[in-house]
Parts: structure tokens; C-alpha cells; sequence
């Protein structure tokens, strides 16, 4: 989210304005993904002495912290951020499913966000550095996930919504009521993004994830998207199975810590 360091003395901090607004307190990112470790705690006692909250920082894989800096600061690792990509050409052949996985794939047409569908955002974010870091309000977790899902509906953070029967048979008002399983998608500059993906708990192993991923490149071809790409948690281990069981490959890993500062 957009941000700002002209309240801060050192440019390594950024405010983050809409965290900041949304959680109600100050929220603000390391923003040099190379810092020494006593750089870092120089760098975090000015956010402290700014009354920042959280402090968040994205750095390179593998590596740690001292641990008096992060008993000092309350520091956590919350995050292994693993990118994945794959290429979307001309050649890129529609999946084909057998009578096991075949899933109907529709739009979300609704303009709000269901039920069904807001449990399935919230289930999108398990391993959200947001809700693996205990000191981080669980219901704030889950307000930003249906903020996230809201927002994809109404077009702000997706181009698309799609969403997966809980059988063939259902009518497409069913659906959009109850689906199975959801992916938000978007595309700018000829590269397409999966922001969230989800399958219900009791419709897993049906091969559901595949079929939305499916429908998902299919989507992106429309586009005209060459590539796509896809950020997800190294230890969701299902998700980064289901990526590289399409074609995906793992481009990057970033490594991100929270700190709290009381």
C-alpha cells in the first residue's frame, strides 16, 4: 500500500499510510533490505521514538537477526515470501481435466461479496504473516481479508473474481451463493496476478484448485498476458505444490520480519 517517510528523520523508514489508517496505529516499513544489524536497531529506535507500532521489514532470503535485536524489538521472521512465475504464450494449452476434476469456473458477477465467499477470502489468508504473528489482532486479520475480497468484487484490487461449484449441476445462482472455491485475478502491462485463491475445506482433493488455475490462465489469455506470476508463503506448502504442478517455477524468496515497538 502507498506510503510516505516525510514523517520520519531517516529515509530507511516509510510510513504506511493505509495500514496506519486501517489498523489504528502507526505502521511503518524498513524500507533497505540491507541493512547491518546495527543500522537496524538505529533505524527501529528512530521508529520507536516516532511512536511507531509496527515496524515491517522485507529483506533478503536468509537472513537473520541478531537475537538482541530481536528480544530489544520484539522481532519475529512472520514470512518466507515465495514468488512464483510461469509464461503464458500462444502455445500455453487449456488444462484438461478428467471427469474427477472437472469443476464449473464462473465469474463473480454479485457486487457485494457472499458469506461463503468472505470465509473463503479469510481462508486464503492462513499463512498471512498477519495471522501467523500472534501479537497481530485476529480480527483485524480477518477485517483485511474481507476488505481484500470486497474490493476484488467491486474491480479496486481484481480484474476478475472466479469461482468453482460445489457440483456440475449447480445453477450458476447457487454458485455465486455458495461456491467451492474462489481466485481474484488482475493483469497490467501483459502480466497477469493471482492475488487469493481458496477451496472449501470439505471440497479439497477434487481437484478444484487445478480447475480454477486452469480457468485462471484461460482468463489471462483473453488478456493477452505473457506471464504470471503469483506471491504466496514458502510454508504453504499446498499452495506451492498446486503452483508447480502448473507450469509455475520459484523466481524469488524474501524473508520478512515484524517488530513491535512498545
Amino acid at each position: 500500500m502507498p506510503g510516505t517517510s516525510i514523517e520520519f528523520a531517516t529515509p530507511a523508514l516509510v510510513r504506511l499510510d493505509w495500514e496506519s489508517e486501517n489498523f489504528g496505529f502507526s505502521v511503518a516499513q524498513v524500507s533497505q533490505a540491507d541493512l547491518s544489524d546495527a543500522a537496524l536497531a538505529d533505524t527501529l529506535r528512530q521508529a520507536r521514538a516516532a511512536s511507531v507500532r509496527l515496524a515491517i521489514w522485507p529483506t533478503g532470503e536468509g537472513r537473520e537477526v541478531a537475537a538482541e535485536i530481536i528480544a530489544e524489538f520484539a522481532g519475529k521472521l512472520v514470512d518466507r515470501k515465495a514468488k512464483f512465475t510461469r509464461p503464458l504464450g500462444d502455445s500455453l494449452v487449456a488444462e484438461e481435466t478428467s471427469d474427477r476434476r472437472r469443476s464449473t469456473i464462473l465469474p463473480y458477477t454479485a457486487s457485494t461479496a457472499s458469506a461463503q465467499l468472505t470465509e473463503l477470502a479469510i481462508a486464503a489468508g492462513k499463512y498471512s504473516r498477519f495471522n501467523v504473528d500472534p501479537a497481530f489482532p485476529r480480527e483485524m486479520f480477518q477485517a483485511m481479508y474481507r476488505l481484500w475480497i470486497e474490493r476484488s468484487v467491486r474491480g479496486e484490487l481484481a480484474d476478475a473474481v472466479l469461482v468453482a461449484a460445489m457440483d456440475p449441476t449447480n445453477n450458476e445462482e447457487q454458485v455465486q451463493r455458495d461456491p467451492a472455491g474462489m481466485i481474484t485475478l488482475a493483469e497490467s502491462g501483459g502480466v497477469a496476478q493471482i492475488g487469493l485463491i481458496a477451496v472449501a475445506d470439505t471440497m479439497r482433493g477434487r481437484g478444484i484448485g487445478s480447475a480454477l488455475i486452469g480457468a485462471a490462465h484461460r482468463w489471462m489469455q483473453t488478456r493477452g498476458a505473457g506471464q504470471a506470476r503469483v506471491v504466496t508463503q514458502l510454508e504453504n506448502l499446498p499452495a506451492c505444490h498446486l503452483y508447480e504442478r502448473a507450469g509455475y517455477q520459484l523466481s524469488h524468496v524474501q524473508n520478512v520480519y515484524h517488530f513491535w515497538l512498545r
